[in-house]
């Protein structure tokens, strides 16, 4: 792989990174963002940041409904993920975070 694909493909990566954590974190907050509208914010990846984003909207709606039938609360800032309850963030790159 050349040099200057590599170096796209990390700036891809890392814009993917931003605005997904940002998406989370409205998320997280109660709003409801638009995916189609930071897939306009940003041209030149639509189809990958538009399947990054209905991702995290359909794992943070199936986190909650798990949640919800298991009787999780949330009082104590701890949220689940199918079977798994997440702590703390563990560690965090271009790629993602890890809890």
């Amino acid at each position: 792989m050349s040099e200057a694909l590599s170096v796209e493909r990390q700036s891809l990566e890392s814009l993917v990174a931003e605005v997904a954590d940002e998406f989370v974190e409205r998320l997280k907050a109660g709003e409801q963002p638009d995916v189609e509208g930071y897939v306009a914010r940003h041209p030149d990846c639509p189809p990958i940041l538009r399947n990054v984003l209905e991702s995290l909207r359909l794992m943070r709606s199936l986190a909650i409904a798990h949640a919800t039938r298991q009787g999780v609360t949330g009082d104590s800032g701890n949220e689940c993920l199918g079977d798994f309850q997440l702590l703390r963030e563990i560690g965090r790159g271009g790629m993602g975070v890890v809890s």
